[in-house]
């Protein structure tokens, strides 16, 4: 009896787990590895343009289109298990950050779409895909 009295203590109240980093440094590994990201999604585009890009035979738009899409989905894909990595890390949500890092790679994605079709009809052509203005 007297152990039972003993062990009875003040209800425990859980404790928030304390991120492990500040947040002005969560936000600047954020920023580098977006634009990471972004870098190798342009980099693997460019040099996989001939991969991609070249297909003849029946169906050939079809084809690369589908090509295409497949490119840009595994770096929408990677952009979100990056995100879920760095929230895991930084005890943070996670799927906040697999948000913030998929939306940012479908916009850039877009961006870069827009950007070199818009460059392509000005003579500079080949950068991610082969344009026809």
């Amino acid at each position: 009896m007297e152990y039972t009295a003993a062990v009875q203590q003040a209800p425990h109240r859980p404790r928030r787990p304390e991120p492990r980093y500040p947040t002005w440094l969560v936000a600047v590994i954020t920023v580098s590895v977006l634009v990471v990201l972004t870098s190798l999604y342009v980099l693997s585009l460019h040099l996989a343009i001939d991969i991609i890009g070249t297909v003849e035979g029946d169906g050939a738009a079809d084809t690369r289109d589908a090509r295409y899409f497949l490119a840009h989905g595994v770096w929408v894909v990677v952009a979100a298990m990056a995100g879920v990595g760095l929230g895991t890390v930084f005890r943070r949500s996670a799927f906040g950050f697999a948000a913030l890092f998929l939306s940012w790679m479908l916009v850039a994605s877009v961006a870069a779409q827009l950007i070199t079709f818009e460059l392509a009809c000005r003579g500079h052509n080949d950068i991610i895909r082969h344009w026809e203005c």
